[in-house]
């Protein structure tokens, strides 16, 4: 082999090795970019919780959901067991933090500061009659 052609072999090599650790470099930023977008996006759930609060809420017999002892009517509130002693007897299991409830100008819940409002169309029982309404469910802002 000649002088000249090892030269050229060498130098080759050198930027093999550092166009390996560039590619390396360039592959381990990728991976924790998309990573910490993965672990962002799953962290917040603040949304979710809502959502599933007034879901339970509207639909579910737990709470204050009119029932006749047969069936259940979804979206349908039951005015005697709309009551703040209902409320503090833990009718939610996974409920958040600061809520609150109006229905007709009756309140129930606790007092929040920066609130998301949530109005939703109701259908209210009240003394054997059921009636169309609103709801309006103030929750308290997510953090994220």
């Amino acid at each position: 082999m000649k002088k000249g052609q090892q030269y050229t072999l060498g130098q080759k090599w050198l930027y093999f090795i550092i166009a390996l650790f560039i590619i390396a470099f360039m592959f381990l930023y990728l991976r924790a970019m998309f990573h910490n977008y993965e672990a962002e996006s799953t962290t917040c759930l603040g949304d979710v919780q809502n959502s599933l609060f007034i879901a339970e809420t509207l639909y579910s017999e737990n709470c204050f959901t009119y029932s006749d002892g047969q069936r259940v009517y979804p979206g349908t509130i039951d005015w005697e067991k709309f009551t703040q002693t209902r409320w503090d007897s833990n009718c939610y299991k996974n409920m958040p933090d600061n809520v609150n409830l109006t229905i007709d100008g009756k309140n129930i819940g606790d007092a929040i500061y920066k609130p998301i409002i949530v109005n939703k169309t109701i259908y209210v029982y009240k003394d054997g009659e059921i009636t169309p309404s609103t709801v309006s469910i103030m929750l308290e802002e997510p953090l994220c």
